[in-house]
């Protein structure tokens, strides 16, 4: 899924630029790209740690308790 996201992102940012086949343009899009996947991750992360604040215990972990 972050590859899929890094790949397309990194076209999208390169169909962007003024000059598509200077090398430069295409390092920026790659970064550009990479930017996006990392941001993708943390929001990814965030959730799930906000999720696992509201599971709830095993009814064996209660009764133990």
């Amino acid at each position: 899924m972050f590859i899929a996201t890094m790949s397309a992102r990194s076209r999208s940012h390169l169909a962007q630029s003024a000059d598509q086949k200077d090398v430069t343009q295409q390092l920026t899009a790659s970064v550009a790209g990479y930017s996006d996947t990392f941001m993708l991750g943390f929001v990814i992360s965030i959730i799930a740690v906000v999720v696992s604040l509201f599971l709830r215990k095993n009814q064996k972990e209660k009764q133990v308790n």
